[in-house]
């Protein structure tokens, strides 16, 4: 939960980049704030339906990769860097994020239906 603290502090200053009332901003704060909560709560109604779990992590996935595309890389294509350089980049983190995944395993410990899962992930050798 610390790294909304980042994200609200970024989201923030493009607002106040664009000069709002101070209305305007704290009801764009006061509605960023509580969609994290909304989502806990679907997810927590819909947990035990398979389908309706799927469909939401699809539109999760989607708009993660939506943001990525069409705002965080189209921010990067207007600096001036070579394309090959940012090329570059991309396929290292990529390939950073592709290995840190193989290497990382992800259990589930299912014991009862009233006990609680405990989801641990442990990459070797840094446990």
């Amino acid at each position: 939960a610390a790294h909304k603290f980042v994200i609200v502090f970024c989201v923030s200053l493009e607002l106040l980049q664009t000069e709002p009332t101070v209305l305007v901003f704290f009801s764009y704060l006061g509605t960023f704030s509580m969609v994290t909560p909304f989502g806990i709560g679907l997810g927590m109604v819909f947990s035990g339906d398979d389908l309706t779990v799927a469909v939401l992590q699809g539109l999760a996935g989607g708009t993660i990769l939506y943001v990525v595309m069409f705002e965080v890389l189209q921010r990067e294509k207007e600096k001036e860097v070579s394309g090959i350089f940012q090329l570059l980049g991309i396929v290292l983190g990529f390939s950073a994020m592709m290995v840190l995944e193989l290497l990382a395993h992800h259990d589930h410990c299912h014991k009862g239906k009233d006990d609680i899962s405990q989801n641990t992930t442990s990459i070797p050798g840094m446990t």
